[in-house]
């Protein structure tokens, strides 16, 4: 791996990251596994947020629709779903 690394996020409340995903922003989106939660970072690794409301359990991977400004997740438990969410 070539390059400086930037930054280092380890926050308490976040167990198990990971899916990782990047929004038209540069934010970054970090899902928890086992906390249950996505952490919104900026492109500099400041918190921006953490979603809590409606994070499906155990949330395994993430993906960006920069054109519909959505993100979907899948998660371990609910093997045939995907849970969409439009961005604000």
């Amino acid at each position: 791996m070539e390059g400086k690394k930037q930054y280092t996020y380890s926050p308490d409340n976040l167990n198990h990251p990971l899916g990782v995903a990047v929004d038209r922003d540069d934010n970054i989106y970090v899902l928890g596994f086992f906390s249950h939660n996505i952490h919104q970072l900026s492109p500099d690794g400041c918190i921006l947020q953490v979603i809590t409301t409606g994070v499906p359990q155990n949330p395994r991977a993430i993906c960006f629709d920069n054109i519909r400004d959505t993100f979907i997740i899948t998660n371990y438990s609910e093997k045939t779903k995907l849970h969409i969410y439009q961005l604000k």
